[in-house]
């Protein structure tokens, strides 16, 4: 409590009246609210006789190289978990090993780089010295924070494995994006995913995770459904309703978002 208090009084001293009520709404939020807006999506989606909401939190244990590319959006973690949506929004992707993230991880962890000399370092200064914000930071002394958790986490991993958000100590989170781990966090904190219309399965949250877990060869992680086009969403209820599946579901009879249905 006292850190709160702590945390509080610095917040209303350096960002001011708005920063503070921004920051205790936020706080608010992912202890307490996230949750009742998460179970009333699916609640509703339940009554629309939509199948496989009975956990709205629920974990796909999934090899990485499922997960063959990245949304080039992002859906809030925290607000669209397990969320139907149609339109096009899936189409907006690339291969995750084309992601300036992948890459310079990979030149980082596997071919010696300093951080300096990777891509990913090179493209965020950039993108930061054009005045945009690049993972919540607005400057480079801050991304450059960020790099020292990125180190802890490829080490963490390699040496102990890779453990859900729920076996992490609050010590294991990144101090200057998490300074407060919240139930939220806990909850709703895997490598979250999109599913498109087809059944691709694109990174959504979590890339440096993924990235590592890729190049570790790790063969299974928890991931989180965020976003289901809803012609996905379609399939899924076809096969579960008509207890059988025609030509076109059986091909994706093997897709971890089809198993979970059928275990």
């Amino acid at each position: 409590m006292n850190n709160l208090i702590r945390r509080s009084v610095n917040i209303f001293k350096q960002d001011g009246v708005r920063g503070f009520i921004k920051s205790a709404s936020a706080y608010i939020y992912n202890n307490i609210l996230f949750s009742v807006l998460i179970n009333f999506r699916a609640r509703y989606y339940r009554k629309r006789g939509h199948v496989g909401f009975h956990n709205p939190y629920q974990r796909l244990w999934i090899n990485p190289n499922e997960i063959t590319h990245v949304y080039c959006g992002c859906f809030n973690q925290k607000t669209r978990l397990g969320q139907i949506k149609n339109g096009s929004w899936d189409k907006q992707r690339i291969r995750i090993t084309e992601s300036s993230t992948y890459i310079g991880l990979k030149q980082r962890f596997h071919e010696g780089y300093a951080w300096e000399e990777t891509v990913y370092y090179q493209r965020a200064v950039d993108q930061i010295e054009s005045g945009k914000t690049v993972m919540g930071y607005q400057s480079v002394e801050g991304f450059e924070n960020r790099l020292e958790y990125v180190d802890r986490l490829y080490q963490n991993i390699n040496e102990n494995g890779y453990l859900s958000q729920q076996e992490l100590t609050d010590d294991d989170w990144d101090p200057h994006r998490h300074p407060v781990v919240t139930p939220a966090h806990k909850q709703v904190g895997e490598v979250g995913v999109n599913i498109s219309r087809k059944g691709t399965i694109m990174q959504n949250d979590g890339i440096h995770r993924l990235a590592i877990a890729k190049l570790e060869g790790i063969d299974e992680i928890p991931v989180q459904v965020i976003v289901r086009h809803s012609q996905w969403q379609e399939i899924r209820d076809n096969i579960v309703k008509s207890n059988k599946l025609n030509n076109y579901e059986s091909r994706h009879r093997k897709h971890p978002d089809i198993m979970v249905l059928l275990d």
